[in-house]
């Protein structure tokens, strides 16, 4: 349903309902400010079902008179265009949520009742540490102070289930957008919760693609199909793989070497080996959940890997990595077609963002030219598959500097590799075939 609404007074909150059947199967209050307002909401959380009559009400939410210059209240169809921009394609599994503090976390508002005052709401941590078990990111927003708000989750004991926390007065959607590029996911896989309409609104109009929970729907939120990730050893162990993430980021902050330099002393190591079956399942997660790095965008089947992997026509690698600062767990899963002999082409690769940029995939490249060339191969080829979302895959690709480039049309381009050229050593890394 579209919402618009033009206020030429003072802000106020309103309020819609659906009732169908005399009964309420919608409400929400909208914040209205000044000028123009446009509110989208789906059908789905409108509850809007077309076997019954549906009648929409709008009324102010307090006693001051207002005056209601309504534009639009009506159920359009959404281009593809504008879906892709206020709404989240359906098959995007949430990555990380986004967490509100006060009414939310906890019961009550540290400025209004002190440490004291606030009581844990126990039912939220319990989904917190469920959704870390199965991987996914927590992190928060909150407009409080900082040292405060952060000697509060320390002493509550939950402080380590947060990846990442924006705690200070600036707008919520300006933090989710800086924990975005911290974590390098898109917001297309955030999910924020809060109590407070204003936010809920505020996020969502300026966070294109995420989606938002009020804090007292979250339990049943949570049951939808969108959280439901496949889980492996690599995912309960996530959240301190990005903590580890962080620290890293802090130390090359704090570096006054240039970046080859910083990432030497990381001392990275890369390990690769044909999967083992229990990393099958791990493989299959990441094809699943990644999209920036992902060279074909097939989402393949478990099955589909299973035969790939037990194949002769196929050599298929996972990649472990490891640093000083800690381990990297598997992050990279790559099949290449060995079968004609002459070409082995790299039909599907797919990386983790949390090792990414960091010299790791343009080095597994060249390790892999110069295996192939070792064993008689004449060229490696492969065919990235342009999408809106693996713009860094193409990026690494083209500054790797080792294939060229023809345009096969259809979305997809194809880069060559002659392997009779000299293409130096592995840099950077250390590889380690096992």
């Amino acid at each position: 349903m579209l919402f618009e609404i033009f206020n030429d007074s003072a802000v106020f909150n309103i309020i819609l309902e659906n009732r169908a059947d005399e009964e309420i199967v919608f409400r929400r209050s909208l914040l209205i400010n000044q000028g123009y307002n446009r509110y989208w909401i789906p059908s789905e959380e409108l509850n809007y079902k077309r076997e019954r009559l549906n009648n929409l009400c709008l009324y102010p939410d307090g006693s001051g008179p207002c005056i209601l210059n309504i534009i639009s209240l009506e159920l359009v169809t959404i281009k593809s265009d504008y879906m892709r921009r206020y709404f989240p394609e359906s098959d995007k599994k949430v990555k990380c949520v986004v967490w509100d503090l006060d009414n939310t976390l906890w019961n009550g508002v540290i400025a209004e009742d002190g440490e004291e005052g606030i009581q844990l709401n126990h039912e939220i941590v319990n989904i917190i540490k469920r959704l870390d078990e199965k991987g996914i990111i927590n992190c928060i927003a909150s407009k409080n102070d900082q040292e405060r708000t952060c000697g509060i989750l320390k002493q509550m004991g939950i402080s380590e289930y947060f990846v990442c926390s924006m705690v200070n007065w600036n707008p919520k959607s300006e933090n989710i957008k800086k924990i975005a590029k911290i974590l390098d996911i898109g917001l297309d896989t955030f999910v924020f919760v809060d109590d407070s309409a204003y936010e809920l609104s505020e996020v969502r109009v300026n966070c294109p693609g995420i989606r938002v929970c009020d804090a007292h729907e979250i339990t049943d939120y949570v049951k939808k199909e969108f959280f439901n990730v496949p889980v492996t050893k690599e995912s309960k162990s996530r959240r301190r793989s990005y903590q580890e993430i962080m620290i890293r980021n802090r130390a090359a902050l704090e570096s006054n070497d240039d970046i080859t330099d910083f990432l030497i002393s990381c001392r990275m190591k890369v390990h690769i080996a044909h999967p083992r079956p229990d990393e099958l399942e791990r493989c299959y997660e990441l094809v699943q959940r990644t999209n920036q790095l992902n060279l074909s965008a097939k989402r393949l089947t478990m099955e589909e890997i299973e035969d790939s992997v037990r194949s002769d026509r196929y050599d298929a690698y996972r990649i472990k990595v490891d640093d000083r600062y800690g381990d990297y767990g598997l992050v990279g899963f790559a099949l290449f077609d060995i079968s004609n002999g002459e070409s082995a082409v790299l039909e599907h690769f797919v990386f983790s963002c949390r090792a990414a940029r960091k010299r790791i995939e343009e080095n597994f490249f060249k390790y892999m030219i110069l295996k192939y060339k070792s064993l008689g191969f004449k060229s490696l080829d492969l065919i990235c598959k342009r999408t809106e979302k693996n713009q860094l895959m193409q990026q690494v690709l083209s500054e790797s500097g080792l294939f060229r480039k023809t345009d096969k049309g259809g979305g997809e381009f194809q880069l060559h590799t002659d392997l009779s050229k000299d293409f130096g050593e592995v840099q950077i890394v250390e590889i380690v075939e096992e």
